[in-house]
């Protein structure tokens, strides 16, 4: 744990670079649609949602700190609008009861019956 939280707070400050990650991305292509995040960006926000940030510890810590460093940058903003889709999505499914409907499954409740 100790050398993942480590390379995770080197990029964490890697990040910070002041110009576009696009420009350091040795797998961004030129003809890539300005819809999509760098693929640095897109590998760094897998990393994180399916292994670090369901770490406990320090790891789970440095891994926010990365992202968040990552997600404000101003040249961001669709790698942030995706993270924010999966975090709701990940907090949905924690909150759900065991064996519920999904929340958009289609089904209505007994509230919106009534009305």
């Amino acid at each position: 744990w100790e050398t993942r939280a480590v390379l995770i707070l080197w990029l964490s400050i890697l990040v910070l670079i002041p110009f576009d990650l696009v420009t350091v991305d040795s797998l961004a292509r030129d003809d890539v649609d300005d819809a999509e995040a760098p693929p640095v960006v897109m590998r760094i926000l897998r990393l994180c949602q399916d292994r670090y940030l369901s770490d406990p510890g320090i790891v789970r810590d440095r891994a926010a700190t990365l992202l968040a460093r990552l997600l404000t940058r101003p040249d961001m903003p669709r790698a942030l609008a995706r993270f924010l889709d999966w975090a709701t999505e990940a907090l949905a499914n924690a909150n759900a009861p065991r064996g519920a409907p999904a929340p958009d499954d289609g089904t209505e409740t007994e509230t919106e019956t009534e009305t």
